[in-house]
């Protein structure tokens, strides 16, 4: 029961971020919004893929084991890619676009390092894939380059935020971005 409820609510973050991209699209100073409609829609996906039923169900069909777990992780790293680029449209939008090309060169790397660490460990597929095989090297450069990438992104986000608050006074905006920050 728990986990259709855990599908209906990602399908309905799902739903409202394609919804709110759909509406914004082709309008201009809406760069902000798309970051943030691309994020909610990607990390849905994500943890809709690296949900234990969908990764059993994938692991039975996949060609090299826990690829289901790659693709999860590449959303979820998608998903840091566009809470970097807001954070960037927030503070520098004029560097928004150098920021989303270099970084996207570099989310492309590190998910093709993922794969190839992943595809040459020794690993069959678990749920608890961490426990299981946190020994092995190949899966402990795995999961570094999947954190690093994710602190990477968070910086950014960090960073562009904390450089805007620094323009801002200290009304409710301000006030709520300092939370923002301090969540992150």
């Amino acid at each position: 029961m728990l986990d259709w409820l855990n599908f209906g609510a990602l399908a309905l973050a799902v739903a409202v971020a394609t919804y709110k991209l759909l509406r914004v699209r082709g309008k201009p100073g809406a760069d902000g919004i798309r970051y943030l409609c691309a994020f909610f829609l990607c990390i849905g996906l994500g943890l809709a893929v690296m949900a234990p039923p969908v990764l059993t169900a994938v692991s039975r069909i996949e060609p090299v084991p826990n690829l289901g777990r790659l693709a999860g992780n590449a959303l979820e790293m998608l998903a840091a890619y566009f809470l970097g680029a807001l954070g960037c449209a927030v503070a520098r939008p004029a560097g928004t676009r150098r920021w989303l090309r270099r970084h996207g060169l570099l989310l492309a790397g590190a998910v093709g390092l993922m794969a190839a660490l992943l595809t040459t460990a020794e690993t069959e597929f678990t749920l608890n894939f961490v426990n299981v095989y946190s020994h092995e090297p190949q899966v402990v450069g795995y999961l570094a380059v999947f954190f690093c990438y994710i602190l990477v992104c968070l910086y950014a986000f960090m960073s562009g935020v904390g450089g805007y608050l620094r323009h801002t006074g200290d009304g409710v905006l301000g006030v709520g971005l300092r939370f923002v920050v301090a969540g992150t």
